[in-house]
């Protein structure tokens, strides 16, 4: 045997090595299971991916929830006359709906063209245009995109999935798949032409325009139907990038695109060669340019009436539908509402020019009030937020009122850099001056309850939603509210009338030590009507009245004619005055007034007639529900009281005298404590008005008290002249009567008697509401035979007698002093010099016999015309007989 190296080598490889069959057979086993991997994998994979798309589907929204039709859009509000004056337009709702009939097929085509040029043919997903794209991508490896998504899925994409703005590629695949599902569920059940007109009014188009309608205004001032081609092929290379391809702001990008829509369109047979090469050498741009300049965009901000219209529209959504607050926003802005006002432009104006007009205010100094915020960011990135308090606190001021505008620049300057002085930025600072005094004004029909005109404060309007004095300011109503709280149910219920008497004296609110002053300070007018009480507005008159009355039907009467901001706090003896806890709006007074105005019937004051929403159909109406809050006769009584009011030269409002003297006039007066608040409401037999007037921040405004008379009588005037309305009085209702009457006692007058009392006749011809005329006579005055000579009673034996008639009455107060003891003591009025006294009912001490005189007896002081004053505090002096009110 041989065992050479060679030997053993060849062996080796002869014993070592795999025979080749064997080879084939695990080569065979290998391919085999690889395969059976390979189909394991895929299988699995298929059904991953089947499920995982499953579970997207699933995910979908169902197709009968899917609202793929425009809800967005414009708030048109307009005044009584039918004219637009503001358009309202929330986030996604600058929109104007066209159907697609009213759309040329020129923009449809241009759309079409560049979107989704197959639109008529596939069944909402175009297979084609996605195997496209995608072969396209993969050729410039993701370099260049071709959008696939179909004009179907594009309106899917903006009403159903928020514009596809996922954070997420997951979220991006999820919503595609759902968007395709949905597409094809979707063209079962809308036609071509219904996806189409949704889609052109959905389209986002730039510069904050939705839908083809919108953008064609915004870009060329002219109506989608006006479009040319060149025009419409500018819209609809808007489409890809609504930013980026802004024809105003990126002019060549949007040119580059727009050639693409015309070269699509003609190699469709849109258009032919001719149409093409037109629209190719029109200067569209240039006339983009043009109209941009020529159209402002509406940076104005809301009128106070249109604040105030929003904010009762929301509010009757709120009451009347169901909505939410935030609701009832959201859909006023963006619901395509229509809304109109009664806003008369013709007494807007009045109102707005006489507020504007500074002679109203020549004399009174105006001050400017400073509004102020500052948010800073400090070093360690937290944002911290000043106010104009801030700054009041730092400087100790005592107000942020100033002589001149920009009077508090040098403290916020200060302010500003000491807080800056460790580092930090500013990252927003807003400085607003508002001048003062402010004011407001409603005014209202009071026979429809519709408000034609508001102001709501004086200077610019700086924002929307804003403070509107009007309608959301509480003021202290201060004397308007005698004749509301007090006159109005004392006569309407409780038995009195404009002849029942107070006695104007020295007096204190019932249960305290606080004393009741009248308006012009510690002088009485002693005996005084209801009447009186109301046109010298009387506040001891006024609260003895509420008193007399009890306080239960002052607050139910208030709460009937619409006064909303009562509390249980306000249940005392001050409401006479308008002493309220919160004070009472502009509005709601003006609604009080209006009710008397209106034969006494209470209609809250509205700003709306009625709401559309886009489609036509009624969503609010103001059907002027009504109410009888008081008698006709009572309303008459009160009118023609503040009738004098206006007329007589010894009433509070007499500077506010209207030109036309034979038009019906009647008004009140009011003023808050130190002259806070000043106020005047009024009216004619068409319209009711009130004028406020004060400091946002509580500042007096004494020696300045009647200023805002003529600024209320320049609006009524005007009214009255430019609306040419026709002099007419007061209709005197059929449940008033009238009678004579004594003002010293609210009794029949005695002839003879009541028309020779001292200091003047107190006789009046008075009106009165059926059944309330007194039955008895007046029992204040008496007329007595008086001794010239000693000015006492004459006896038999007098030679010089004369009659004199005097008043019976007691002017005494009682109260409690410092330590709980009850004390008596005289005050003094205007009735004094003529009150009977004991002199006078004693029997002439001269004239004892006949032909004889006791001279000791005479007492200096007599006179033939005037009996010896009675000096206050000398009880021996005064009768205690007699009534005292």
């Amino acid at each position: 045997m041989s065992y050479s190296r060679f030997d053993i080598e060849e062996k080796r490889r002869k014993y070592g090595s795999i025979p080749k069959k064997l080879t084939s057979k695990v080569l065979i086993w290998v391919v085999r299971i690889f395969m059976v991997a390979i189909v394991a994998v895929a299988i699995t994979g298929g059904y991953i991916v089947y499920g995982t798309v499953k579970g997207i589907i699933d995910k979908a929204p169902e197709i009968n929830s899917v609202n793929i039709i425009p809800t967005g859009f414009q708030t048109y509000i307009y005044n009584a006359k039918g004219k637009k004056v503001r358009t309202v337009v929330g986030a996604g709702a600058n929109r104007i709906y066209k159907k697609l009939e009213d759309i040329p097929k020129i923009v449809q085509e241009a759309f079409i063209a560049i979107e989704d040029e197959r639109f008529y043919e596939h069944g909402g997903i175009d297979v084609r245009g996605a195997f496209r794209a995608g072969f396209v991508a993969l050729l410039s490896k993701g370099a260049k995109k071709q959008g696939a998504s179909t004009l179907t899925q594009q309106l899917l994409k903006n009403q159903v999935f928020a514009g596809g703005e996922e954070e997420t590629l997951v979220a991006a695949v999820e919503r595609k798949i759902q968007e395709q599902y949905l597409a094809i569920q979707l063209e079962n059940i809308y036609s071509k032409e219904q996806i189409l007109e949704y889609y052109l009014n959905t389209i986002n188009l730039g510069q904050n325009t939705l839908g083809v309608q919108t953008a064609a205004l915004r870009y060329f001032n002219k109506n989608v139907d006006e479009l040319t081609l060149s025009e419409a092929s500018v819209i609809a290379a808007i489409t890809k990038n609504p930013t980026g391809n802004n024809p105003i702001t990126h002019p060549e990008e949007n040119a580059a695109r727009r050639k693409a829509v015309l070269s699509n369109m003609l190699r469709l047979g849109y258009i032919t060669e001719n149409e093409l090469k037109e629209a190719e050498n029109d200067d569209v741009y240039a006339r983009i340019k043009a109209v941009n300049k020529e159209i402002k965009v509406d940076t104005s901000v809301n009128s106070y009436y249109v604040d105030a219209t929003i904010n009762q529209v929301v509010e009757d959504l709120c009451n009347e539908k169901g909505y939410t607050v935030t609701q009832a926003y959201n859909y006023l802005y963006s619901g395509g509402l229509k809304i109109y006002t009664y806003q008369d432009p013709t007494i807007q104006k009045i109102c707005n020019d006489v507020i504007a007009d500074e002679r109203m205010f020549a004399g009174m100094p105006n001050k400017w009030k400073l509004t102020y915020a500052l948010s800073i960011q400090d070093k360690e990135g937290k944002t911290i937020n000043y106010s104009e308090g801030h700054v009041q606190k730092m400087f100790g001021l005592d107000s942020m009122m100033f002589n001149q505008k920009g009077g508090a620049d040098q403290y916020v300057k200060k302010f500003k850099k000491k807080k800056l002085k460790d580092g930090g930025e500013v990252i927003g600072e807003r400085i607003e001056y508002t001048i003062e005094p402010q004011v407001s004004v409603t005014v209202m029909n009071q026979k429809t309850g519709a408000v034609t005109a508001i102001v709501g404060g004086r200077g610019q309007k700086t924002g929307n939603l804003t403070l509107n004095r009007a309608t959301d300011s509480t003021r202290q109503p201060g004397s308007l509210f005698k004749v509301l709280s007090t006159y109005l149910p004392a006569l309407d219920t409780a038995g009195y009338t404009l002849a029942s008497v107070q006695d104007d004296g020295e007096y204190f609110y019932p249960n305290s030590n606080k004393e009741v002053r009248n308006w012009w300070g510690k002088s009485y007018e002693g005996l005084s009507t209801y009447r009186r009480g109301i046109y010298r507005s009387m506040n001891i008159v006024t609260v003895k009245a509420l008193e007399a009355m009890g306080m239960q039907p002052a607050f139910a009467y208030l709460k009937a004619l619409g006064i909303t901001t009562l509390t249980e706090s306000d249940n005392g003896y001050a409401v006479a005055l308008g002493g309220l806890s919160k004070g009472a709006t502009n509005l709601e007074i003006t609604g009080a007034y209006a009710a008397i105005a209106n034969k006494g019937i209470y209609i809250k004051p509205s700003f709306y007639s009625k709401v559309l929403d886009h489609d036509g159909n009624v969503v609010l109406e103001n059907k002027k529900a009504s109410r009888q809050v008081m008698k006709d006769s009572t309303a008459f009584l009160l009118t023609d009281a503040m009738h004098d009011t206006l007329v007589r030269p010894d009433a509070t409002a007499y500077r506010a005298k209207l030109a036309d003297v034979n038009m019906g006039q009647a008004a009140k007066t009011g003023s808050s404590s130190w002259d806070y608040d000043l106020w005047i409401s009024g009216f004619t037999p068409y319209y009711t008005c009130t004028l406020w007037m004060g400091y946002d921040e509580q500042s007096s405004q004494m020696g300045y008290e009647l200023r805002h008379h003529p600024i209320w009588k320049a609006i009524m005037d005007q009214i009255n002249l430019k609306k040419k309305l026709k002099s007419k009085p007061f209709e005197i209702p059929d449940s008033i009567t009238t009678a004579t009457i004594c003002t010293k006692c609210g009794k029949l007058a005695v002839p003879g008697l009541c028309d020779s009392a001292p200091g003047g006749s107190t006789v009046r011809r008075e009106y009165f509401a059926t059944g309330t005329v007194p039955t008895e006579s007046c029992d204040v005055h008496v007329k007595l035979n008086i001794c010239k000579d000693t000015g006492e009673a004459a006896g038999p034996y007098c030679p010089n007698v004369i009659s004199k008639v005097f008043l019976i009455k007691n002017e005494t107060v009682t109260q409690n002093d410092a330590y709980g003891k009850t004390v008596k003591r005289h005050y003094y009025t205007a009735d004094t010099p003529y009150i009977l006294t004991r002199k006078a009912q004693t029997k002439c001490s001269l004239h004892i016999a006949p032909g004889v005189a006791t001279p000791s007896a005479v007492e200096p002081g007599g006179s033939e015309e005037t009996p010896p004053v009675v000096e206050p505090g000398n009880p021996d002096e005064t009768s205690d007989d007699g009534a005292d009110g």
